[in-house]
């Protein structure tokens, strides 16, 4: 977005990183063959040709495409939708070759064997989907892409009331029973420090700035 109305760096105090939802590669039906090295491999030899869908542009579904391209040094095509349910309809139904998806909205297409699962963009497998690999498993550790939930305080928030709240949320994520639910769901729980949630969003800004910038990248 090229404004917004408030500093998204600077208006907001972290306090804990709560859960991530690491993105998977999905494929279509009829690419139940593939593995990441076949598709990069069929990718190379058809330029252009294999393509991803998102739910719009600038997406985190688009993001990611973005980025895989980038890692994997190849140039699939992007078919953005308005919206998730027509990306994932034409996925489906072999329109479209793939597309990335959270694991909370993936992990109901797996089970149902409506769509592939081919690579995890996380830094190790997730609890939810332990059959599948991660890209770095496969060679390529810079495809990390995930979404994620954190509480953050208004700027200026004093440290002792963000410790707190931090080390109440820990303690839930701590709980079998919501450790079980959560990861059913295909969420994998957290709880962090302020100091590291901040770390984490200061990283997350500087990584996919440089993608977007150098992509001349803009949300529509």
């Amino acid at each position: 977005m090229k404004s917004l109305p408030y500093d998204a760096e600077r208006a907001f105090a972290p306090v804990s990183l709560v859960v991530t939802l690491p993105n998977v590669l999905l494929a279509a039906p009829k690419h139940s063959g593939w593995t990441v090295a076949g598709m990069i491999k069929e990718a190379k030899a058809n330029v252009g040709k294999l393509t991803y869908a998102s739910q719009g542009i600038g997406t985190t579904g688009h993001l990611t495409g973005v980025l895989f391209d980038q890692q994997a040094g190849v140039q699939l095509s992007h078919v953005p939708y308005k919206g998730f349910p027509p990306a994932l309809t034409d996925v489906q139904a072999g329109r479209v070759d793939a597309m990335f998806v959270d694991t909370v909205n993936a992990l109901p297409r797996i089970r149902s064997k409506q769509l592939i699962p081919i690579a995890v963009a996380s830094k190790k497998r997730v609890a939810s989907l332990p059959d599948v690999p991660t890209f770095a498993e496969e060679g390529y550790p810079g495809i990390i892409s995930d979404t994620w939930f954190a509480v953050v305080a208004p700027a200026g928030t004093p440290a002792t009331i963000r410790q707190r709240l931090s080390d109440e949320i820990a303690a839930v994520l701590k709980e079998p029973e919501v450790v079980e639910r959560l990861r059913d769901l295909g969420v994998e729980p957290v709880g962090s420090q302020p100091s590291e949630l901040g770390a984490h969003i200061q990283t997350e800004f500087v990584r996919w700035r440089a993608l977007i910038v150098s992509n001349g990248l803009a949300a529509k």
